[in-house]
């Protein structure tokens, strides 16, 4: 084995070859993941040698970069091209892609992609980002998705039959049916070939919205008909049928599920590997208790079948064991992923982090998430917030992370300490996400250049104090910290505080009108920070004064004022969607006295006298007992639910 090294410092030890020695240091130094002193032994018969041996430099030649287009943090950009482009497409790399096509947007070279080039792209980043999770994630991705289409129209090339079912489809999986349908009549009022899979998508919306499952399957049952006269392929069939098997799966419908059986016994449908990997997750997760050896069952039938193993059906098993209890188990089906080669996602490894931190194991977590960066998997904000769960107990003193990050093997470093303070403000723990700042700084104090401070680092502390209960008053310190420590607000900052204020508990604040208007003159201070305002920050400053069913206040109407200005000028960053921002679209219906097409173009003119301000909406029931039972705490989404039904 003179030609392989093995990688120490993570469960499950991998082999990989000498060539790929230099690229993996790299990469593990820049994640912070295993301490350099214990990264290789290379394994031979004189015994071991831990020096890696660096290529020469001329092998890894520098890439092209520009000057011109620098961010704020002075960041190098790669120069791409709309070849760059195509050939990222064209090897399914989504990440790759979308940051050559934003170097596109920002250089303007988008004109050079044709509408195949437009069409692959959006497919590739919606495959990567839309399909997969819950109806109503995939719903709010699907909004910011269509801004691919509109920049796609916006420099000359017009949708095709193609574009309009990636559009359908989208809409479908979001389990819009309404939306479906218009993106599938575009086609016939464009007069573009018709679409083979309308039916398919239909009842793909259908059961992602949660209609009846008899309903649905009849739908299939057309399908199936015309598969059996060429009108339809198989893969038609299966798709449709396994949209409703996949909902009744998510949606944890084992009445759902049985009658699926039951549609594909009598029609004589044979199940494909998708089918078997939601049929585990129906088995292992869905139904509570879990029949963990159905679970089993399946997936051997699906391997001997010569469908594979896959990582979701492996993921269902993980999630299946931990909701049992049963964590050693789990760690078996880990182990026999890693056996098979099956490739851990970051669903995997949040499963892993669940586990041990029911078993009170913050090594093997730690241990775990230095082998998720290893592996190139992009933590989320539910992995730092189970990784911070898993080490909240043990951490009491300042250095008691440290020592939890030198135990599982790696070296203290900022990305493990930004991953805590994330994940702390997900858990609502500010004791321990003052405790690792405050650890930060100190080693930031010690050496500046490589525990650098960042504005990302104090937005997740500006979140916390949201949530926190009359904490709201500490924000004008942390503020001041910044400032000390050279950082710059940004929107995100400015959005994270008004946000604060928008809730309930912190709307009865001495003072919150105040604070909320002296953070929006700073705002506009900064003409960066006032040209990137948004839908969003519009509709938390509106929240933090005025509630739907409440008259149009004054400090309510100084806002709509300000939105109108900045709409006039072109000062916002972009145009947002009313649709996206209810609670903006319900007061534009107010001041247009129920247009609100009339309110956008009044609140444009500035004219106050001709404004609407009595409410078009009544106060809920559930408000009053909302704000009882939960210590004043009351969810945005439903307040947005009340905008919905006023616009």
């Amino acid at each position: 084995m003179s030609n392989q090294i093995r990688l120490l410092g993570v469960e499950g030890a991998t082999i990989v070859r000498k060539s790929q020695r230099y690229s993996l240091a790299k990469s593990l130094h820049k994640c912070a993941a295993v301490a350099p002193s214990r990264l290789f032994s290379t394994e031979s018969g004189d015994g071991a040698d831990s020096r890696p041996v660096v290529p020469p430099r001329e092998q890894y030649p520098r890439p092209r970069y520009s000057k011109e287009l620098r961010g704020r943090d002075s960041a190098m950009v790669k120069d791409y091209t709309p070849d760059d482009l195509r050939r990222a497409v064209r090897v399914g790399n989504a990440k790759e892609a979308h940051t050559a096509y934003r170097y596109l947007q920002r250089s303007r070279q988008l004109q050079g992609l044709t509408v195949n080039d437009w069409n692959l792209l959006i497919r590739l980043l919606r495959r990567a980002h839309v399909v997969w999770g819950r109806a109503a994630d995939r719903k709010s991705k699907a909004l910011a998705f269509m801004k691919y289409v509109d920049e796609m129209k916006g420099n000359g090339v017009e949708p095709d039959t193609s574009t309009y079912v990636t559009l359908a489809s989208t809409w479908a999986y979001a389990g819009d049916v309404e939306r479906t349908k218009f993106f599938l009549q575009e086609i016939e009022r464009k007069g573009l070939p018709p679409s083979r899979v309308t039916a398919v998508l239909l009842a793909t919306a259908r059961a992602w919205q949660g209609d009846n499952v008899e309903e649905v399957l009849k739908e299939v049952e057309i399908i199936l008909r015309g598969a059996s006269s060429g009108i339809y392929g198989i893969g038609h069939v299966m798709g449709a049928y396994n949209s409703v098997l996949e909902s009744c799966a998510n949606r944890r419908d084992a009445e759902g599920y049985m009658r699926c059986l039951e549609f594909a016994n009598t029609f004589d449908l044979k199940p494909d590997g998708a089918t078997f990997d939601f049929m585990i997750n129906l088995e292992a997760v869905a139904r509570q208790p879990g029949n963990l050896e159905e679970a089993k069952r399946l997936l051997e039938q699906k391997v001997r079948l010569g469908y594979g193993r896959t990582t979701r059906a492996y993921n269902s098993l993980l999630q299946g064991n931990i909701l049992q209890g049963q964590h050693d188990e789990a760690l078996k089906i880990f182990e026999e992923m890693e056996k098979n080669n099956v490739p851990a996602n970051v669903e995997t490894y949040n499963n892993m982090l669940v586990a041990y931190d029911r078993l009170d194991d913050p090594t093997a977590a730690l241990r775990t998430y230095l082998a998720m960066l290893v592996a190139h998997v992009s933590p989320t904000r539910s992995t730092h917030k189970r990784l911070t769960s898993a080490l909240a107990r043990h951490l009491n003193d300042p250095d008691d992370l440290k020592n939890l990050i030198t135990a599982a093997g790696g070296f203290p470093s900022k990305s493990l300490y930004r991953a805590v303070i994330k994940g702390a403000t997900e858990l609502g723990n500010a004791d321990v996400a003052f405790l690792i700042l405050n650890d930060y700084q100190r080693e930031h104090a010690g050496n500046p250049l490589r525990w650098p401070l960042n504005t990302e680092m104090y937005n997740a502390l500006f979140d916390l104090l949201g949530k926190s209960v009359g904490r709201m008053g500490e924000t004008e310190g942390l503020l001041k910290d910044m400032e000390m420590h050279g950082l710059v607000p940004n929107l995100y900052t400015f959005n994270s505080i008004v946000t604060g204020y928008t809730i309930r508990r912190n709307r009865d604040v001495p003072g919150h009108k105040e604070a909320v208007r002296r953070l929006l003159e700073k705002a506009r201070g900064d003409w960066q920070l006032a040209r990137m305002m948004n839908g969003y920050s519009y509709s938390r400053l509106l929240l933090s004064v005025w509630l739907p069913w409440e008259r149009l206040n004054d400090e309510a109407i100084e806002y709509l004022k300000d939105l109108g200005q900045q709409l006039e000028m072109g000062r916002t960053s972009s145009l947002f969607s009313l649709e996206s921002e209810p609670m903006i679209a319900a007061a534009l219906k107010v001041v247009g006295n129920g247009d609100i097409e009339l309110g956008l173009e009044r609140i444009k003119k500035g004219d106050v006298e001709n404004w609407g301000t009595d409410p078009l909406a009544r106060r809920p029931e559930w408000y009053d007992a909302a704000v009882s039972q939960r210590a004043g705490a009351v969810s945005e989404d439903k307040l947005e639910t009340v905008c919905v039904d006023v616009v």
